[in-house]
Formats: C-alpha cells, structure tokens, sequence
C-alpha cells in the first residue's frame, strides 16, 4: 500500500527525521489457549524509505514494545523485483481467544530523539554475489558496519564500514568506507590456514536502542570454537560496536600466526592509515609512522604479544590518506579493549597483549592491530582446554571535526587540533571508562551496562553512573513485564527524580525484548551521560503522596504531624512535634479518614477531634527534645502500590481534662 511516503525524504529535516511507519494489525483468535501467530509483512519502496536503516518491532496498544523479536531482511540491489524492498518475520504469542491490537512499528533515522540503531540481513541478489550479508546502521542513509559471516566475498568478516554524520560528499548521505576487519585468523606453521566455519547467526533483536547479534561457529578442523557478539548503540556522534569474543580451544593447536581480532584485515583494508597509536586511558605509549613493508605478516618477534596495560587500553589507526570520490580520507578507526581474560590451564591473565600485522589488499600496504595471546617464539602453542573471553569496543572516529554536522555535545565539546591524534582515542578510552554503583539491583557488566532487576520492587534498579561518550546504553534484565516502566534521573544537590525526556510521540525511545530462557524481559535505554547521575527504573505506578488536613489542639499551641513521602522500599518517618512537654506519644493508624474530624469534647478532650478510625493499630513512642519520630518501614511490593492509609498521632497533656492532646490527621498514599 502507498502511503504517501517520499521515495527519499529530506533527511537534514528533522521533522522527517522522526517519522515512523505505523501498521495498525487486529488479529482474531478463537483459540482457548494462547496461541503463537506467524507474521510475515513486506513492504515496498513506496511505503518504506529507509532502506538502509530501519528498525521494526510490534507494540501494544498502548505504544510500548512488546519484546517480540522481528527478523528484517532487505535489498536494495535486485533489478527484477521492485528496487527496495523489506521482508519481516515475527511470530507473537497471544492471550486466549479474542480480538488483539498490535502496532507494527518502523523506527528511520531516529527513535525518540536521537538516532536508532539496526542490525538486518541484507540480500545481495542483483548484486552479483548472494548467500548471507549482514548490515547495521545508525539513522537510514548509509552503512554503518557489514558483515560477511560465511565469507561469502572471500574478504573478512566485517567488510564495508562507513563514519556517521561525516561529510564525505554531501550530508545525511553515503560516507566513505574505512573499512574492514576480522574475527578468528590462525595459520599453523605448515601454512595451513583455519577460519570460523559452520557459522550461525542468533539475532536477538535488531534494535533500536542496541542491536544484539550473535555470530557463532567452529574452525574446518574442530579445534577452535567462536562465539561473536555485536552490539551497536542508539547515538549521535559515532559508530561505537561492542564486540563480546568468545573462544574455545577444544584442541591443542600450534600457530605460526593466530589473532581473535583484527582491524585492517588481510583481504580488506586499503585506507594507506599513515599512523598507528596504542595506549590506555591515562597516556599514549606509542604513536609512530605505519611503515608498512609491503607483505603480510610480522616483521619480527617484537611486533608480538605486546601486552597494555593500563585502564582501557585501546589501538589506533589514523590519518587516513584515501581520497577518492567518495572521500575516505575521514574517520579513523580503532578499537578499547574493556575485558580481557584468558584462562589457559587455570592459569589467567587480564592484561591485553595485541600484534601488529602487516598487509597488503590490492597494492596497499597496511599495518593494523590484532588482539592476540601472550607470545613466546620457543612455544607458539595453545593448550586444549584455554579459553578467551573480551570485550573490544570498536569506533569509527571522525578525523576533521568541521566535516561532522552532528550536535553530541560531547564530540563538539573536543578541540579541532585533537581530532586526527592519538590523543583522540586516549579522549575516547577514558571518558566512556563508565563506573556503575547500584543501590538497587545486580551489576552484571559495564560495557555496555547491564543490571540484572529486582523483580517485584516497584523500584527495579537504582545506580550511579560516571562516565560516558556520546548514549550510553542501559540495559536492564529480569524484569517480569514489558510495560509500564519508566527510566528517571537525578543529579547534584537534587532531591526529587524526573524522567530522561526523549519521547517523540511517546513510548518511543526504549526497546523490549523477552527473554525465553528466562522467562523474564529485558529493557533497553540509551542516556547522554555527563556527570555523575543517578537513574532508577521504576514501575509506571501511582506516586507517592501524604495530604495533611485538620488541626491539632489545643488551639494556642497544637501538637503538629508531618512525614516524608511514604516511598515503597524505603521507611516512611512521621515526626510529631508539640510544646507540652510529655513523654509518650501514640501514633495512630488507619484505612478510613474523618473530613471534618469526630469531635473528642464528649470524652473530656475538649477542642480535639479524631481524623482516623485507627483500624490498624496503635503504636506508642517516646519524645525526645520535643520531637516524637515514628519510622514505618514499607516493603518494596509491587501491591502496596496506591494504598492509602490514615495517621494521627495523641500525646499525654494537662492541656485537657482528658489528659491527652491530638494532632492534625494525615492521609497517606504509598508510591513511587
């Protein structure tokens, strides 16, 4: 169906920038049990025109992602069919019986208020060769980073890699390819060469706020096991892909050459970087001229297993010097190494050791980075048995700051003469160092972040977060519904919480995902951090609130009660302040309120009145220095949430010939 969409929008419009496509589905089912719906949509040209972006996902009728994952793949190059075209396969799982609303959603070039992530298939008929081809991007007018699993091109595993929001010919348009790079290269010493066959893919969501594929297989020979895990983020101001490596030695294996990842690989680089840099967050340990040697390989011993240590220890290439049509000659590219653990017969080490390679694709010498092992020239062998585990943080970094048109403040808060410099990365390593302290909820990783949830506390996390470089992404699991969750900050001296602010059109700036192994969902945010802040993840549930009301006696000098908010997971402290001197004071609770107040003359306290039914108890408490503080302590129970109850507080006094004095009454609501 044409639904009036331009072939290609006007992307510098930022009104355009946040269209969505928005599918109203109502399906029916007169099935007694819930029941699994297999959906597939296609859509043309003429009704979407982000074919290199585009984010889809189901939501409910409320506008929030339902967790269900949607598999997208796309082409742009078939000439027998028409040019563009999507194809998307969900299978929703429905309640029992009925008629269901669902949304199926587009999220283009932005979700929310910056710009979304994506991660499809990519087919390459018309092309000129076919099998598997991934893509991901930020926004929707070009590539970010392709993939090549089964090494269909015969090149790498990571192919074409392109600069966002950098001017190459015009804006909001293709930039130029810096790429590529590489996952597992070995080479025994016969000059047998092995790579990651068998590969499978697991796409675990294709964004928008993090996209999720897994690339998993194993060596021709069975010794080497690889798992693959990439992740790019919801951003403004650069291609930043977490890569999860996992490696497995199921044999023992000797290795003239063995790398687990590579930038500038072999039969895929031809950037002529001038310089090369390596470092950690606090200083840059080596920057030196590339001096390529024209063959691939090392020039020596020294080039291998050099270990970094350090926090954040990160590689670069830079100064690029390929100027074509489409300039490439404008980002730079390296990766931060965030974890490195290699466990080889119990033996561990966490100090990242990298190499550099030489190489040469189509008459460019090239010198680029391998993350590697420890090396020994007397020993290159790897035990059965010994695993490495990292997480490498790959950046495409823009290398003149006049040529990127983005507004992250924090890329255009860095001075001009520090683009194009080994100092960028340090910059970059160091400021995206989070650190995470978690009041509430588990601290699973950093990068990127991920906190397992308290499930039934309306208040599922609460952390502090230092740190970060452009969106940072959150990433919450354990959570027992999709909706009805809001993000919320707070920084400096301020007490009170307020949500993150990105809506578009509402319930547009987070992703769900539901996790079948679990059984519980994950939530996704993205969050321009800058100074310490602290964020919560609370449910979307009734605030919490007291309303004081009546008076207290006697007229001339009233015992007075106030409390704090009565917040679920915290103590609700109710304070009883008088001028009488007594000593005990009695702390009266209920469920029903007295507007206007029963009038306690009768009983000889005269100008009292009682504000509570005191249904739930009384609870006496002693006055120290005039103040009587009684602290409640409220569960963190999703089902306290919006009960209300009364309080009312008596002290002993001469002041009335009953011997006792009343506050003013209290009506409480418990909350968020």
């Amino acid at each position: 169906t044409n639904v009036g969409a331009p072939t290609w929008p006007n992307w510098a419009d930022p009104i355009q920038q946040t269209w969505y496509n928005r599918h109203h589905l109502i399906i029916s089912s007169s099935a007694p049990e819930p029941i699994s719906i297999p959906l597939v949509l296609d859509l043309e040209a003429q009704v979407i025109a982000s074919i290199t972006g585009g984010c889809a996902m189901l939501r409910d009728e409320n506008g929030e992602p339902l967790g269900v994952p949607v598999q997208i793949s796309k082409n742009w190059h078939d000439p027998l069919s028409p040019r563009r075209w999507y194809h998307f396969y969900a299978t929703p799982l429905l309640p029992e019986g009925g008629v269901h609303d669902l949304e199926f959603t587009i999220a283009k070039a932005k979700w929310g208020s910056t710009y979304a992530a994506s991660h499809a298939q990519l087919s390459l008929v018309g092309w000129g060769t076919n099998q598997q081809w991934d893509e991901s991007a930020l926004g929707c007018w070009g590539e970010s980073v392709t993939y090549d699993p089964d090494l269909t091109l015969g090149r790498a595993m990571v192919d074409d890699v392109r600069p966002f929001l950098v001017q190459s010919q015009q804006q909001y348009n293709w930039s130029g390819n810096v790429g590529g790079a590489d996952f597992l290269t070995f080479r025994a010493p016969n000059g047998y060469r092995d790579r990651i066959g068998r590969a499978r893919t697991l796409y675990s969501s294709p964004g928008p706020n993090l996209t999720d594929v897994t690339y998993a297989g194993i060596t021709y020979d069975g010794k080497i096991e690889a798992r693959i895990r990439t992740r790019l983020g919801r951003t403004d101001d650069m291609v930043r892909v977490f890569y999860d490596l996992e490696y497995t030695f199921h044999d023992t294996v000797t290795y003239d050459r063995l790398a687990f990842f590579q930038v500038c690989a072999d039969n895929y680089s031809d950037n002529d970087f001038a310089n090369l840099a390596y470092g950690n967050a606090q200083s840059v340990i080596v920057d030196i001229p590339t001096a390529p040697m024209g063959t691939v390989g090392y020039a020596g011993a020294a080039d291998r297993g050099i270990p970094i240590s350090g926090d954040a220890p990160w590689v670069l290439l830079y100064d690029n010097q390929k100027q074509v049509t489409l300039r490439e000659d404008v980002a730079c590219t390296g990766f931060v190494i965030r974890d490195y653990e290699l466990n080889s017969n119990g033996v561990i080490t966490t100090t990242p050791h990298i190499n550099l390679v030489h190489t040469n694709n189509s008459n460019h010498p090239e010198v680029g980075f391998e993350l590697a092992l420890p090396y020994d020239p007397a020993s290159p062998v790897v035990a059965a048995g010994t695993t490495l585990r990292a997480t490498v943080e790959y950046l495409v970094i823009p290398d003149d700051k006049s040529l990127y048109y983005g507004s992250s403040s924090d890329l255009l808060a860095v001075p001009s003469s520090t683009f194009n410099t080994a100092e960028m990365m340090r910059v970059l390593a160091d400021a995206n160092q989070t650190q995470v302290q978690t009041s509430v909820g588990t601290l699973l990783r950093t990068h990127p972040i991920e906190i397992q949830a308290e499930a039934t506390n309306p208040v599922a996390a609460q952390f502090s977060l230092t740190g970060g470089f452009g969106y940072v992404p959150l990433v919450f699991r354990g959570l027992p519904h999709h909706d009805d969750w809001k993000l919320e900050h707070r920084s400096g001296t301020t007490t009170s919480w307020s949500s993150i602010g990105q809506e578009v059109e509402g319930q547009d700036y987070w992703q769900a995902r539901f996790d079948p192994v679990t059984a519980s969902y994950e939530m996704v945010f993205n969050v321009d951090n800058t100074a310490t802040t602290e964020y919560r993840l609370v449910r979307n549930g009734p605030l919490a609130a007291v309303d004081t009301f009546g008076v207290g006696c006697p007229a001339a000098t009233p015992l007075s009660l106030t409390s704090n908010l009565p917040t679920v997971g915290s103590n609700w402290d109710i304070t009883v302040l008088q001028n009488h001197s007594p000593s005990v004071c009695v702390f009266w609770f209920g469920d029903q309120a007295y507007d206007p107040g029963i009038d306690l003359s009768f009983i000889g306290a005269t100008g009292c009145s009682g504000y509570t039914n005191a249904s739930l108890g009384a609870f006496p408490n002693v006055f120290t220095s005039g103040v009587s503080t009684f602290s409640v302590s409220v569960p963190p129970a999703s089902n306290l949430l919006g009960y209300t109850l009364t309080v009312q507080a008596s002290a002993s006094s001469t002041a009335t010939p009953a011997g006792f004095v009343t506050s003013n009454g209290a009506t409480a609501v418990l909350g968020i």
